[in-house]
């Protein structure tokens, strides 16, 4: 494969993955991962996602979710459910990022406007 397919195939993927997650297309959504179950993704220093939807949608129809609420709500409502989850497996959770509303996201957009303006970019590395 040439780079040029590569990025394609690669966009192509992460785009099929948040499409098939949040449409409950587990069928699909499990073609992305490894044969042993474990799905790895490396990120660029790049701005930050906007976290606008988190939730945890049982696999089994007759789970029932047992989670600490005074836990849950500690985090903010985009990403409450992954840092509950993230600290439960002992990561320490950044606090603070981005959803819809809030001093993150101005900050994001903030960046964002100025480099449509022109500016250099503070997420691309020269």
């Amino acid at each position: 494969m040439t780079e040029a397919q590569d990025i394609v195939a690669i966009r192509q993927a992460v785009q099929d993955w948040a499409v098939w997650r949040d449409a409950g297309r587990w069928d699909r959504y499990a073609t992305l991962w490894h044969s042993d179950g474990h799905m790895t993704a490396t990120w660029f220093p790049g701005p930050q996602p906007i976290y606008e939807k988190d939730r945890l949608d049982p696999v089994a129809p007759d789970a029932v979710l047992g989670l600490d609420q005074a836990r849950l709500r500690r985090w903010p409502e985009g990403y409450a459910h992954l840092a509950y989850l993230q600290e439960e497996a002992g990561f320490t959770v950044t606090d603070g990022l981005p959803g819809l509303t809030g001093a993150a996201v101005e900050h994001l957009y903030r960046e964002g406007d100025a480099w449509l303006e022109g500016a250099r970019s503070p997420w691309i590395r020269a």
